[in-house]
Order: structure tokens, then C-alpha cells, then sequence
């Protein structure tokens, strides 16, 4: 998975949690699982949450 647009990576699944860094754009992530409610854990670059509307599959 890819990032588009850079993203936060949040501590926990919530939009109120602390940030913990940022992916930038067209950065590749790795998922730890589909996640849910629209978060997906991360654990490369960072290990944290990112929102499923920012990740699009390579091409």
C-alpha cells in the first residue's frame, strides 16, 4: 500500500489521538490488517494508525 497526500500516523484509532509522525506522499506502508471503522494499523515507516482514505494500492 501507498500513501496519497502524506498522512498523520496516529497513536491509537481516533482522530483525537496523538500524532506520532507523518508518511509522505507516495510513500509505501506496510498494514498490519484491514483495520477498522476506517483506520488501518501501520507498521512500517512508523507503527501507529493511519485513515484508510489516505492508503490506494500500488500500481
Amino acid at each position: 500500500m501507498a500513501v496519497r497526500n502524506g498522512v498523520y500516523v496516529r497513536q491509537s484509532p481516533s482522530i483525537n489521538s496523538a500524532v506520532v509522525g507523518v508518511v509522505p506522499n507516495n510513500r509505501n506502508v506496510t498494514i498490519e490488517n484491514k483495520g477498522a471503522n476506517g483506520w488501518v494499523p501501520i507498521s512500517d515507516p512508523l507503527q501507529g494508525y493511519v485513515s484508510a482514505a489516505y492508503l490506494e494500492y500500488d500500481t
